[in-house]
């Protein structure tokens, strides 16, 4: 079993996207988690993309440099739970992801 964690800044993805705006976005996240992302508005946007990049940071940990963010997908079960898909891998890794205005967290467990 391995644990992974992130921290990250809301401002420093605000900034980043007012720098490279979808070419981040596009080298980081898949073409479905950018849709379901720009469903959110205003501050939750950056909030949530913070999140989900943690997520994704916090599940590269686990794997010590065999996978690359494209190949991590943050998905939620039926019941809203997120979690990660890791393309060429069966288990499902469990993450926790949290956030205030300025920092998100998440936990992965494999």
């Amino acid at each position: 079993m391995g644990i992974g964690v992130d921290i990250v800044s809301v401002r420093r993805i605000v900034e980043v996207l007012s720098r490279w705006d979808y070419k981040f976005l596009n080298r980081i996240f898949s073409q479905q988690e950018i849709m379901i992302a720009n469903k959110k508005k205003g501050k939750v946007f950056f909030q949530h993309i913070a999140g989900r990049f943690a997520a994704k940071e916090a599940v590269l940990k686990l794997f010590d440099g065999e996978i690359s963010f494209k190949d991590i997908s943050i998905v939620r079960d039926p019941s809203g739970r997120p979690y990660a898909y890791v393309k060429g891998f069966s288990d499902r890794i469990d993450v926790s992801i949290s956030h205030t205005e300025d920092y998100a967290v998440a936990v992965a467990v494999r």
